[in-house]
Formats: C-alpha cells, structure tokens, sequence
C-alpha cells in the first residue's frame, strides 16, 4: 500500500497526483457550471455542498490513514494546537479554500467554463511569486522561464480567441441561425 506520508520525488507519484487534480478541477468546474445554470443555486449554496460533499468522502479516508499508521495520530495533533496554530489553521481554512472556491463559484455564474479554465492556470505562477515574496523562497532559472509560458500562453489564448471568435451573444445568434 502506498503510504501518503512517504511519497518521495523521483517516484513519478506527485506528477501522477498533479495530472489527476488538474483532470478532477475541470470536471469540477464543468460540473459546478452546470449545477449554476441548471439548478439556479447561489454560489455559497455550491461551494457548501462541494465542502460537504468533501467531508464526507475525506474523513473516512482520513479515519483510514489515522488507524493504519500508528505514528500519524491526527486527532490528538489537532487537540494539542495552540491558540496562535489555531488562528493560523484558521487563516488557511478560510483565505486559502473556502474563499477561493467561493470567488471561483461566484465566477463560474458569470463567465464560461473554458474562460474560467484558462484564467485558472495562473494558479501556479501567483502560488510562486507569493512564495517568493512572503516566504523568501527561492525561484530558480527553470521556474522562471515556466511562469513566464504559463503568461504567455495565457495572454495568446487570450489575444487570439478574442480576435477570431466573436463575443458570446453574437455565437449564440449565430448558432440559432443555423439550427
């Protein structure tokens, strides 16, 4: 069985784990723009049942990897946690998921899934510039040049499609036409 608190790098399991989070955000994303335009729910009403429905499939996970590894004792590390921790666990609960998928809600009613998908993949740029400034970490030549395509890549996608496809309600016209 593979232990979660032992991948290592050159195990090829993190890529693994990387190309599956991005593959199960799109069907997110896919699926919550759905849900919006379908069902009429308000943006706090999906990101609830999406953290509800986290719950549910984590804690028995988490229940799992607590009672097959005996040095991982979650529970008692949680009970143990200062008040200072306490803020900070906090602090990453709600600025770093809950107001994120909510701001990512609130965006998928306004705008398309594809939109939504490519301003999205700015995700690891901001992740490594706010490494960079907040924690002092340090971006090598490789990283750089990365984030500099990701931006690129973003800002010709962007340029192009806005060039050759007309806005929205023209396409949709031109669909009726069509039928």
């Amino acid at each position: 069985m593979l232990n979660p608190l032992e991948v290592e790098k050159g195990l090829g399991v993190g890529q693994a784990l990387a190309l599956s989070s991005g593959f199960l955000y799109s069907i997110y994303i896919i699926a919550c723009r759905q849900i919006a335009k379908l069902a009429k729910f308000h943006p706090l009403s999906a990101t609830s049942f999406s953290f509800l429905g986290a719950l549910v499939v984590l804690l028995p996970i988490g229940l799992i990897i607590q009672f097959s590894y005996s040095h991982f004792n979650m529970f008692s590390n949680l009970i143990s946690l200062s008040s200072q921790q306490s803020y900070l666990l906090f602090g990453l609960i709600t600025l770093g998921t809950i107001f994120p998928y909510l701001a990512l809600n609130l965006g998928l009613v306004k705008t398309e899934a594809s939109d939504t998908g490519m301003t999205l993949l700015i995700e690891p740029v901001s992740a490594s510039l706010l490494g960079y400034l907040a924690l002092g970490q340090s971006l090598g030549f490789g990283q750089i040049v990365g984030a500099c395509l990701i931006l690129a890549s973003i800002a010709l996608i962007n340029l192009r499609i806005g060039k050759l496809l007309p806005k929205r309600e023209t396409r949709m016209q031109l669909l009726d036409l069509n039928s």
